[in-house]
This record gives structure tokens, C-alpha cells and sequence, in this order.
């Protein structure tokens, strides 16, 4: 008999849910909506700690890859990753602008997705 109760009760919380269509997860939509967030708010820090360090963004725009490229007003490009901590990026960034104008050399692309930065100039 308990069986035959547990077997039923069993059967209907699993036709009730299918109509509620809950067999999708909602932990993917979650992380899918909070990753949104976090890509918008990484877009408005990247534009902040520029701005502060008198460099001026003319678009930023996230790429699928963990990326983040920046055109710069001199038309450098730079692409930031958001897996590493983006101040050191930022340092490392101006320290290699610092250096290419003492060489005399013009920027024009950083690459910080790689263990050292690949730099075009």
C-alpha cells in the first residue's frame, strides 16, 4: 500500500511540474542573467578606471570570449581580459605606453588574454 501511494503521489509531482515546465534549471538562468549584469557593470568599470587614468574609451565592446576591446581616442586598440584583475591591466597597459613613446613607437593594439601581453605597434 505504501508503495503504491509513494509510486502515485511520485507520478503526479512529476506531471504537475512538466506542466510548470520547472525541467529546465533555473540556475542556468540565473548565472545567464547575473553574467549580463556582470558583463554591463564590467563595461562601466573598464570606462571608470580609464577615465581615471586620463585615457579616453570611444566604444567598448564585450566579446563572447571573456573579452573586452577598447578603442581609445588615439585609436588604440586594447583588449582587456576579464579573467585577470583589471587595475594590474590597466598598470601594464601604461607602462607599455610609457615605454613605446620613449622608443618612439606608436600603439596600436594590446592583447592582455595571454600570460604576457601581445603588443602591435
Amino acid at each position: 500500500m505504501f508503495l503504491l501511494t509513494s509510486g502515485v503521489l511520485f507520478t503526479w509531482y512529476f506531471y504537475r511540474q512538466k506542466d510548470k515546465k520547472l525541467f529546465l534549471s533555473p540556475i542556468a538562468t540565473i548565472v545567464q542573467k547575473n553574467s549580463i549584469i556582470q558583463n554591463s557593470n564590467q563595461t562601466s568599470a573598464i570606462e571608470d578606471v580609464l577615465k581615471k587614468n586620463n585615457l579616453t574609451p570611444v566604444s567598448i565592446t564585450e566579446a563572447s570570449d571573456s573579452a573586452v576591446l577598447v578603442t581609445l581616442d588615439t585609436n588604440e586598440q586594447i583588449i582587456f581580459s576579464e579573467k585577470k584583475d583589471l587595475n594590474q591591466q590597466i598598470t601594464s597597459l601604461q607602462l607599455i605606453r610609457r615605454q613605446l613613446t620613449i622608443e618612439g613607437k606608436r600603439l596600436q593594439r594590446v592583447d592582455f588574454r595571454f600570460d604576457n601581453p601581445v603588443v602591435s605597434f
